[in-house]
């Protein structure tokens, strides 16, 4: 593990291969910008007091459970498109079989 220092020299980090956490902050997180309308981003703020954290722990949280929200509803669209899924084909094989005259 390499020990590697920020821009600024004073907060010391790990470099690329793992993140640190110094004082919170994940160090190899990205930084985004967001806009957001002024009464969404008083909500956003008002949750942050609420649960004692910050604006990007809020947003992380909510973005976290939408997409997993929304990767649940992906799968469980599938498993109920596959659920009545036949082989190739479907049942063509058996219905000839089924029509074929006797020996």
């Amino acid at each position: 593990m390499e020990i590697g220092w920020n821009l600024w020299g004073t907060l010391p980090h790990l470099l690329p291969s793992e993140p640190l956490v110094y004082l919170g902050i994940l160090t190899s997180m990205a930084k985004v910008m967001v806009s957001l309308p002024d009464d969404l981003l008083a909500e956003v703020d008002a949750e942050a007091r609420r649960g004692g954290t910050t604006r990007s722990a809020v947003m992380r949280e909510f973005a976290d459970a939408a997409l997993r929200k929304r990767r649940e509803g992906r799968a469980a669209a599938m498993r109920s498109l596959l659920s009545d899924i036949s082989p190739h084909g479907g049942r063509a094989a058996e219905q000839v079989k089924a029509t074929r005259p006797g020996p």
